[in-house]
């Protein structure tokens, strides 16, 4: 997490964009958006909760701005449009009536990176690079040995994109002109709950969620790749995890039947706090 890189809810059922009426944000606070509101919350380093903005829908996925100056929010609904909400609260939609995005993270090249899957001619279990002004690049699309994307991450000392796959895949997709896609694992239970995100500790290593309440190591390259770093309580329904490089901590999104939880955890799991 850059700087305030906000953790994200996966949800579902976009209600309709409202205007946003806003609280100005700090760069370095938490910017969440629980299960059941449709409002993005800030949470401040003493854990003090207030909302930060009113978007009048249920955010599917979000990441910090490309220059910090926001988040980028995707709607939960087909077509999905893409809103970036300013620190001060300002809405402006980037992408209207788009595909359906799963997951997002910023690239290391000046644009967003997407993952999602739609209906009707959208993108089906896409790969993409979404630019600041809103062009949408496909990186590969559908096919084998896809099933439905639930979350993905940059690997941000290869480039390569990591892939938590429906199938119970996880794969590695080269951003070449003709990507390359490795499976990595394929014993995941299928279906679930993901959220992936580079482990800053060590060199190609990446912590991730599955399957609602079992969070993951994951070394590319490793023998094995994966080992389980913690497995229930206090997670009820794991959805997203992300690093916040002013406490040196990940935050760990949890919707906890709805009613949403953020926990700040240190890399090693000895110590997890409940922020909100």
């Amino acid at each position: 997490m850059k700087t305030g890189r906000p953790c994200c809810f996966m949800t579902a059922a976009v209600l309709g964009l409202a205007c946003v009426l806003t609280g100005q944000a700090n760069p370095d606070d938490i910017i969440v958006t629980p299960n059941s509101q449709t409002s993005l919350l800030k949470v401040d380093r003493q854990g003090k909760v207030s909302t930060f903005a009113s978007i009048g829908f249920r955010a599917q996925a979000m990441t910090e701005g490309l220059f910090n100056d926001g988040v980028l929010v995707s709607s939960g609904g087909l077509p999905g449009d893409l809103v970036h909400v300013s620190m001060n609260g300002t809405a402006t939609t980037l992408v209207q009536g788009g595909p359906l995005v799963v997951d997002l993270d910023v690239d290391g090249e000046g644009n967003y990176l997407g993952v999602g899957f739609g209906s009707g001619g959208k993108q089906q279990n896409a790969v993409f690079t979404i630019s600041p002004t809103g062009k949408i690049t496909t990186l590969i699309q559908g096919g084998s040995p896809f099933g439905k994307i639930y979350a993905a991450a940059l690997d941000t000392f290869s480039g390569d994109v990591v892939v938590f796959d429906g199938a119970g895949y996880i794969l590695r997709i080269t951003r070449d002109a003709t990507p390359v896609v490795t499976t990595i694992v394929t014993s995941l239970t299928t279906g679930g709950n993901a959220g992936i995100h580079p482990l800053f500790t060590a060199t190609n290593t990446m912590i991730g969620f599955w399957n609602r309440s079992v969070v993951y190591r994951l070394v590319l390259g490793g023998t094995p790749p994966l080992s389980t770093l913690k497995s229930g309580a206090p997670f009820v329904w794991a959805a997203d995890v992300e690093y916040d490089p002013v406490s040196g901590l990940y935050l760990l999104a949890d919707l906890k039947n709805s009613q949403g939880s953020v926990y700040t955890a240190s890399h090693n799991y000895r110590d997890i706090v409940v922020v909100m």
